[in-house]
């Protein structure tokens, strides 16, 4: 699966990095992102080859949620 905020490496021993992806917006969170860890969470949670997962810091570390994106995209909901 593409992902556009997330990105997801596993290496020969197991370990699945899940780093946050959206340096353009100092990784805040918003509803893709949001939906895509949480995808990816469940499907590490029961994935064969991996063994671990570690969430590594991002350079660029947002403080918070995407506001102005996440009601644009909650419109509707």
């Amino acid at each position: 699966t593409d992902y556009t905020g997330v990105a997801v490496e596993i290496d020969k021993e197991g370990i699945a990095s899940v780093t946050f992806n959206r340096p353009e917006k100092r990784n805040a969170m918003n509803p893709t992102l949001h939906y895509e860890i949480e995808e990816i969470m469940m499907h590490l949670e029961t994935d064969a080859v991996a063994k671990a997962i570690v969430l590594p810091a991002p350079e660029m570390l947002g403080a918070g949620m995407d506001l102005k994106e996440y009601f644009r995209e909650t419109d509707n909901d």
